[in-house]
């Protein structure tokens, strides 16, 4: 985190310019459990051609983009070119934020941006084994796993922080307390979501 933190600062110091699109974990849950669901790969795809859009309007004259992939590189790239034809290349590619500095240097910004916000980070819940040792967010570390397993509430879940959609919460949440449709409410989400489909 130390060396992330310097390497910010080297950006800011030769005046590299960059804007953030931060999503929510609640914002991420809404999208991906709401009846008209998107999926994980669309909603970055959306919020890439929103920086891109931004930066556009802004009057900036862009001759090339490099963007790290979110799904298949060449369906997220005709996605890009087909949205922004005025832009002579982009590039979408695996592992982007090793190959093209200008990738790793956005992924420094985002990931800076990303641990400041969780720093500050105001719970609206108040639940009495709130916490602020999250770990790093991902499934492997074992103190994100502690902070999950320890901040659970067995009736309501998670605070905001965490994403309901992402399959480490869901499966922990499997030993919180089981909610029980009833046949109405089942049919009723059948129907609303037959007539979203067509």
């Amino acid at each position: 985190e130390a060396q992330r933190d310097n390497l910010f600062k080297k950006i800011h110091e030769h005046d590299v310019g960059f804007i953030v699109d931060p999503l929510s974990a609640e914002g991420l849950s809404n999208d991906m459990l709401r009846v008209n669901r998107r999926n994980l790969n669309r909603i970055s795809h959306d919020s890439a051609i929103g920086l891109i859009s931004n930066v556009l309007k802004e009057g900036f004259k862009l001759r090339e983009v490099f963007v790290d992939t979110v799904g298949k590189p060449e369906v997220y790239q005709k996605i890009l070119r087909e949205q922004f034809p005025t832009i002579p290349s982009i590039v979408v590619s695996k592992k982007a934020d090793s190959i093209f500095p200008i990738v790793g240097a956005a992924s420094i910004c985002a990931k800076v941006i990303r641990d400041r916000m969780l720093s500050e980070w105001q719970f609206k819940e108040k639940l009495p084994t709130m916490n602020r040792s999250f770990g790093s967010g991902y499934p492997g570390d074992q103190a994100t796993k502690d902070w999950l397993i320890g901040t659970m509430q067995h009736v309501f879940g998670y605070p905001t922080l965490v994403r309901y959609s992402w399959a480490t919460a869901t499966t922990l949440l499997q030993d919180a307390a089981p909610v029980h449709w009833s046949f109405e409410d089942i049919q009723a989400m059948e129907e609303i979501n037959a007539h979203s489909r067509m």
